[in-house]
């Protein structure tokens, strides 16, 4: 298992780095960005150097000031080389859960070449890449897998690394809790692993606001974002990216709902997971998949839960329709300037003109095509599932989940 998630690791970052010659790279901020020129700020002169909201996630920042210092104190050139360790380390630490819920080689190299062809993984941060994402993706996921793994030191240092890296950090500090719940560890040992964790996420944020009162996350500017609902092209938005923030991974995970559903509800922990990053991204703003791609970790869980026969028994179908729906959805070797940046990135900016582009982008027709095609292949996944036979057994620890999940008939 060793040398195959080293060599999709490997694999990934030669995708990474493929995509991100036609991708381009941002010109605002010297390369850096908007939020960004705030990370390159902190890489200089410390925690202090950024604002409120960047301030509150220094862990990326901590790890990449070795580059930034070997690479003559530029903040675009660590930030780039650190993204590729990143990108290598997420998909090392995915294809080791992938392994522990039961995928086949076929199956996890299937998983890798579609995220590695992502916005959110891939195109991303080789545009932007003055930015935490991708840091942040893979250091809660190692937190997750070290939670699942029952590895109590190595856990609790994750989840404080993940609360200091992203808000969402906190998502997999009680995924942590709710598991040991479930399974009744010791309630001092659940509180030993991930009480620092909790200690650590509030009392940073606590420190932040002494220093930037104005700045934080409160319940008024949360309410703010849940006004958005109101606009129905911002839910028509966020349905979008849901079903496709990981291309046909997602989608194919989305069209076998009913066996996903019913690991849920054996692993609840996950169900936990899964509803406290979608409730913060729904509170969010207009970065919808942004923060969607947080649920990384339960995406691919759940595709080793759904598609582990495909590993098994491999359908042309559903391994063709799913990379189809990547490259449609993600376009990875599309070149991105600041107008397709919005238009096809973050479009609800478009809507309500935040743009700082001229002329504005024009959405439609593009997107209502984009609407379409994914609902005609979210239906064409679902009766490839009911037509494929796909019964494999996988073994997700101690509980015998799948005796309980209607198999894809």
């Amino acid at each position: 298992m060793l040398g195959q998630n080293l060599a999709l690791a490997l694999l990934s970052v030669v995708l990474f780095w493929l995509i991100s010659i036609p991708t381009g790279a941002i010109d605002v901020g010297d390369g850096a960005g908007w939020d960004g020129s705030e990370y390159a700020a902190m890489l200089d002169q410390g925690v202090g150097g950024g604002g409120a909201n960047t301030a509150l996630r220094p862990m990326v920042v901590l790890l990449n000031l070795p580059a930034y210092l070997v690479l003559g104190r530029n903040p675009v050139a660590a930030f780039q080389v650190m993204n590729v360790f990143y990108v290598a380390w997420l998909t090392f630490v995915l294809c080791a859960l992938l392994d522990h819920y039961g995928s086949t080689p076929w199956s996890k190299a299937w998983f890798v070449t579609n995220l590695s062809a992502c916005i959110a993984t891939s195109k991303f941060p080789a545009f932007y890449p003055v930015l935490v994402d991708a840091g942040a993706y893979a250091i809660i996921t190692t937190a997750a897998y070290c939670a699942v793994r029952g590895w109590r030191g190595a856990a609790a240092i994750a989840c404080v690394a993940a609360v200091l890296s992203r808000e969402f950090g906190i998502a997999v500090v009680l995924f942590g809790l709710a598991r040991d719940l479930r399974l009744r560890s010791p309630i001092l040992v659940s509180l030993s692993t991930y009480l620092p964790a909790v200690v650590v996420f509030f009392g940073w944020r606590t420190i932040v606001a002494a220093h930037w009162p104005e700045g934080g996350v409160d319940a008024g500017r949360l309410l703010v974002g849940l006004s958005l609902w109101q606009d129905r092209a911002f839910v028509a938005f966020f349905a979008y990216f849901a079903l496709t923030v990981f291309g046909g991974v997602s989608l194919l995970v989305w069209s076998r709902a009913r066996s996903a559903f019913a690991f849920l509800r054996s692993e609840s922990e996950w169900l936990a997971f899964g509803l406290i990053v979608t409730g913060l991204a729904a509170a969010g703003n207009a970065d919808i998949w942004r923060y969607l791609a947080f649920l990384l970790p339960l995406c691919a869980v759940l595709y080793a839960c759904v598609a582990g026969g495909v590993g098994r028994e491999p359908d042309a179908g559903v391994a063709g329709l799913m990379l189809l729906m990547t490259v449609l959805t993600q376009w990875p070797f599309g070149a991105v300037d600041l107008s397709t940046y919005f238009r096809d990135w973050f479009p609800y900016y478009v809507v309500v003109r935040n743009v700082p582009v001229e002329p504005i982008p024009i959405l439609w027709p593009v997107w209502y095509l984009r609407f379409v095609a994914v609902l005609v292949s979210l239906i064409v996944l679902i009766v490839l599932g009911r037509r494929v036979k796909i019964g494999a057994q996988v073994s997700s620890g101690p509980s015998r989940w799948w005796r309980s999940a209607a198999w894809l008939k």
